[in-house]
């Protein structure tokens, strides 16, 4: 008995450490009263910053930058220009990719004159009737594209697909949320909540003769179920993670997943838990592991309806030769922008094509790091009138930081004031003169002499423009 007892302590214990782990993940924004500012990052903050945001993205499934297309985009207008993109490659570290040829000069070269984009989805017509087949007229292009091709080999991953549970439950989910943490928009209040988010919930969808979409049938008998048997949020979390399987190590894979797949609820259940008295009006009792229980009830009950079930959509083979083209046609761009041939691709030696492969599937995230860094150093013919403007206004026009935006207009700007006091500085310096400016017109003295006598008249007890004077 002591035995048991000790196990599921112990069990208890690994389940409250991986929700503690998920829940550092977690964004901490509470109930928004005033504007303020999130750091989205403060969980990689032990990391530099661009390896900080690549992190992030793989774990949020987020985009760490804009797209390659955007970048080029902003270089074909001369929102980038060659200048910056020749600094910014002086700076990074060069390599040789094989003799002949640097990571520098393949990486200027796939920058400009530029390589192109290719997806599996379009590269057929793109082979048969569109830019490729153009290319393939000429009897050179097409034999360095067959040679890129024999080479090429797919190895990476696709990517995974939205999971169809989190579209069934998350539309019940953030309805549920939403009404719970109410603070007094709703026309009813959301009963029991006072319990507790799963208490609540459990009470309020466990009674029968409730009527749910497809997926969800069947929710009310499982709440049903745990009520019965006298679950908390614990016990019924721990159920689902029985049901899954024996492996305890998987746990916080799953509860990090199943956090992050609706992390600005989650955060905000978890904010409220640690401090409740952030809420405006009316305090609630919210538990992470409350949240999670709900989260995982509903998952299981979708599931077992069946709406995890994904039907393929075209013959595997078919996808993974698509995607082999589509790669092959990328190394064939970088390949004809460095002015190789068919005869040199076929003569490079399987460690140098690795190489050059290697450069050119890392060129993708280089090439956004660059024009990231480029868009920061653009400079303009005539800025002084954007400048004023911006600094009487607060704001920064350009989208660059404002270490980089002030260092670009005024290179005297010491070292060691930050940026942000030097703004607040000028901005008080240009509406001093604007002020001064307004105020030495002869329209503004008048007006303002008729204000004094005004005030003068008020204090007085006549109202204003009782007297003559006014």
């Amino acid at each position: 008995m002591k035995g048991q007892n000790h196990s599921a302590l112990l069990r208890r214990e690994k389940l409250l450490n991986a929700v503690e782990h998920a829940a550092h993940l977690l964004p901490i924004q509470g109930p928004i009263g005033v504007f303020i500012h999130h750091n989205t990052l403060h969980a990689f903050q032990n990391l530099p910053f661009e390896q900080a945001v690549i992190d992030a993205s793989h774990l949020f499934g987020a985009e760490p930058y804009m797209s390659e297309a955007a970048y080029r985009a902003e270089l074909a207008r001369g929102r980038i220009q060659i200048d910056d993109i020749n600094f910014v490659l002086a700076n990074e570290p060069d390599a040789i990719v094989f003799p002949g040829l640097t990571r520098r000069s393949l990486r200027r070269a796939m920058i400009t004159p530029g390589v192109r984009e290719f997806d599996a989805a379009t590269i057929l017509w793109r082979t048969e009737q569109g830019d490729l087949a153009r290319d393939f007229r000429h009897a050179a292009l097409r034999t360095l594209f067959d040679a890129c091709f024999d080479r090429t080999v797919i190895h990476e991953e696709e990517l995974a697909l939205p999971r169809p549970i989190d579209e069934v439950i998350h539309p019940w989910l953030i309805r549920l949320c939403a009404v719970f943490l109410d603070q007094g928009t709703a026309y009813w209040p959301m009963p029991h909540r006072e319990r507790g988010f799963y208490e609540c919930v459990r009470t309020l969808l466990g009674r029968k003769g409730a009527i749910f979409p497809r997926y969800l049938r069947g929710l009310d008998t499982e709440f049903r179920r745990q009520e019965d048997r006298l679950f908390t949020a614990v016990d019924a979390v721990l159920d689902y993670l029985d049901a899954e399987g024996p492996d305890v190590s998987a746990w916080e894979d799953i509860v990090q997943s199943e956090l992050l797949a609706l992390p600005g609820w989650a955060g905000l259940m978890r904010r409220l838990e640690e401090s409740p008295g952030l809420v405006p009006h009316e305090s609630v009792p919210c538990s992470l592991m409350d949240f999670l229980a709900v989260r995982l009830t509903m998952s299981r009950v979708a599931a077992r309806m069946g709406a995890a079930e994904t039907v393929p959509q075209e013959n595997p083979l078919k996808t993974e030769e698509r995607r082999r083209l589509s790669r092959a046609a990328r190394i064939y761009d970088a390949a004809h922008v460095v002015s190789f041939s068919a005869a040199e691709v076929s003569l490079l030696s399987d460690s140098e094509w690795t190489s050059f492969v290697n450069e050119d599937a890392r060129f993708c995230t280089a090439w956004r790091v660059i024009g990231d860094t480029a868009a920061c150093l653009v400079r303009t013919p005539d800025p002084a009138p954007r400048f004023s403007s911006a600094l009487m206004s607060g704001r920064n026009p350009y989208g660059a930081p404002l270490r980089s935006w002030t260092r670009r207009w005024r290179p005297s700007v010491p070292r060691d004031i930050s940026a942000s006091r030097w703004i607040t500085r000028e901005s008080t310096t240009l509406r001093a003169r604007h002020s001064a400016r307004l105020s030495s017109s002869p329209g503004m003295r008048s007006w303002n002499s008729r204000s004094r006598k005004t005030v003068r008249c008020m204090r007085a007890g006549a109202g204003a423009g009782a007297c003559s004077a006014c």
